[in-house]
């Protein structure tokens, strides 16, 4: 991916709401909230759904069948129960904390384990960039953002995904360039600023 300057200064992007930012020496910290008004609906929901799967296997325990098909049959909806509770706990208490420092950009998200922890040389950044994830849903397109960077050899770095509003994702990609000493360029396909 070929990158182009920048033309004119780049506007400063405030800190967001849900982002903190704090120094460990000499190393830049950024810390990202997970917790988001949908948190809410989904804690609701989790409860109602293995409610309704306790209430189920209470009613095919005290009535046993031959077959034992009601023990079978939800199965399925215990294993999205399980799914739906941990990433909504995990959004409750997880945080996505970004060090840049040590010659690296590390990445560490948790305390819940989730997926997508990274360490990236700094060596192995010439630039970093923001871009749009849309997907379609019944309700019209739903759109997350990810901070990615370029390698040297042009090779794309996911650095950071799934952040809404887009202001995170502008915002970490601001500090980190600016912790790296790398100056903004423009690069194809990333998002607006």
């Amino acid at each position: 991916m070929p990158e182009t300057p920048t033309s004119g200064t780049r506007l400063e992007v405030p800190l967001p709401d849900h982002v903190q930012m704090s120094r460990d020496g000499a190393d830049l910290v950024l810390d990202v909230r997970w917790l988001r008004p949908y948190h809410v609906f989904m804690l609701f929901f989790s409860l109602f759904w293995c409610g309704f799967l306790v209430f189920w296997y209470s009613q095919a325990l005290s009535h046993p069948s031959p077959s034992n098909i009601m023990l079978w049959f939800p199965l399925l909806h215990v294993g999205a129960g399980i799914g739906i509770s941990y990433a909504t706990i995990a959004g409750f208490v997880n945080h996505t904390r970004i060090t840049v420092g040590n010659g690296a950009v590390e990445v560490k998200l948790g305390p819940l384990p989730w997926w997508g922890s990274r360490r990236v040389p700094a060596s192995e950044i010439t630039q970093v960039y923001c871009e749009e994830m849309s997907s379609r849903t019944r309700s019209g397109v739903s759109s997350t953002y990810q901070v990615s960077a370029i390698s040297p050899q042009n090779r794309k770095l996911r650095l950071v995904g799934d952040l809404a509003p887009s202001d995170e994702a502008l915002y970490i990609e601001q500090e980190v360039e600016r912790a790296l000493g790398i100056p903004d360029r423009r690069v194809p396909g990333e998002l607006a600023k």
